[in-house]
């Protein structure tokens, strides 16, 4: 049993998750429920991160990265070597691949736009992964085109992204795994502000420069495996930004 002391105002509790573990407790939780009793919420859950390692947590974004770099340095040459097979032996099915893949992306894209994700992290890294894929698998179709000009154009505009992939997944790998990492790794500090209001507090950091980013999501109930990205306010320590709190993102989304 987790013992949470809340921070109250307005006549309504703002909850607060100072680790990790109460977190994913409440957040992974299918038998977590609330009793709001004076002075502290008592939250009833089970959870493998409760008696967990929390080293095993923090190994999240290192996980994350290696998914995306297999996928950014396997997926060209995979692809690349199944669609002129696949266009020979079944080219039906060809089409179909291609139909899902646009599909696929149009999807990802849109999800990006509106700046919706899934609330399980590691959903929106396979996601990732699956874009890369079916991109990797239209460009190799690009080359499958019947005329040269049209063959060569095509084809090489769409081949450009693999060739920036490969380079950051080789000499900008580090890069790339700060990427990930900072994306994937598990939020230092969690606040519920207000009924489908959620603020994340992560971190971010290269070799030149740090900080930490504040997150506030908007969830629903009808569909609780997805959410909004709302407000996203990013202080850099380096730089000597003003500290930006759960607060200051609230008052920025309810500033609109």
């Amino acid at each position: 049993m987790q013992h949470v002391r809340p921070m109250l105002g307005d006549n309504e509790a703002r909850c607060v998750y100072s680790t990790l573990s109460e977190y994913h407790a409440k957040r992974n939780s299918k038998t977590a429920r609330w009793h709001i009793a004076g002075p502290t919420v008592t939250i009833h859950a089970k959870s493998e991160f409760i008696q967990g390692n929390p080293s095993s947590m923090q190994d999240t974004g290192i996980e994350a990265f290696l998914v995306i770099w297999a996928t950014v340095l396997g997926a060209p040459p995979i692809t690349f070597l199944a669609v002129p097979r696949i266009r020979r032996a079944w080219p039906h099915a060809h089409g179909l691949i291609i139909i899902a893949a646009i599909v696929i992306l149009c999807f990802a894209i849109g999800t990006s736009v509106s700046r919706l994700s899934f609330t399980n992290v590691w959903v929106n890294v396979v996601l990732a992964a699956i874009c890369y894929l079916a991109y990797c698998f239209l460009a190799a179709s690009c080359w499958q085109i019947s005329r040269n000009v049209v063959r060569y154009i095509v084809g090489t505009v769409t081949t450009l992204p693999i060739g920036f992939g490969y380079l950051l997944g080789t000499v900008g790998v580090l890069a790339l795994m700060w990427i990930v990492s900072d994306y994937a790794s598990l939020p230092h500090r969690v606040e519920q502000m207000a009924p489908g209001l959620t603020c994340e507090t992560t971190e971010w950091g290269t070799v030149l420069s740090g900080g930490y980013k504040v997150h506030l999501y908007q969830r629903w109930s009808a569909i609780p495996f997805l959410e909004r990205e709302v407000v996203v306010l990013t202080v850099g320590q380096d730089a000597r930004d003003a500290d930006k709190t759960c607060s200051d993102a609230l008052k920025a989304y309810a500033h609109g």
